[in-house]
Order: C-alpha cells, then structure tokens, then sequence
C-alpha cells in the first residue's frame, strides 16, 4: 500500500515536469508586431494626427493588429520606447483592438 502510494506521487510529480507549459519571461509575443502597427497605423496614431479613428476591417491597419496575439495592444504599449512615447498616443493604440 505504502509503495503503491510512493509511485503515485513519483508519476504525478513526473507529469507536472514533463506537462508544464514553458515561457519564456524576457521575451514579448507581440514584439514582431510592434514595429508592424507603429508603421501601418503611423497616421491614426500619431500625437499630431487629427483624424478620425474610424477604420474598416479590410484596412492595413486593422490586419497589422488582428496579427498581434489576442489583439492584446497592451503588449505594443509596453514594447514602447521613450521617444515613441512621445511621438504616439497610448490611448489610441490601446483603441485599435476595439475598432479592429
């Protein structure tokens, strides 16, 4: 009994290991669609575009975003750096995976 016990725990202590999904920490899922966005979406998102965020589904743009895993634009945000901080609205950019 005792031993049928021990190979329980051994067996199940071996599957976790082998079953767990790994990630990597330091990379971003998003980071080849970073650049993608800021160059597609440049006009809409840019601190001094007065237009409109009104975008078709069709568009560039809303392709560029529907490649980003899980249209998670947060992910974009974070991968900004300090000049493109300044040069882009977060705001917008975290609207794209609403309009797209």
């Amino acid at each position: 009994m005792l031993l049928l016990g021990k190979v329980s725990f051994v067996l199940s202590v071996l599957c976790s290991i082998l079953c767990i999904h790994q990630v990597k920490g330091n990379e971003q899922p998003c980071k080849e669609q970073h650049k993608d966005i800021l160059q597609t979406c440049y006009e809409i998102l840019t601190r001094g575009s007065m237009r409109m965020i009104i975008l078709p589904k069709h568009s560039p743009c809303c392709r560029k975003v529907r490649e980003v895993p899980h249209n998670d634009m947060c992910c974009i945000i974070k991968l900004l750096t300090v000049q493109e901080h300044m040069d882009y609205v977060e705001t917008r950019i975290k609207n794209l995976e609403h309009y797209c």
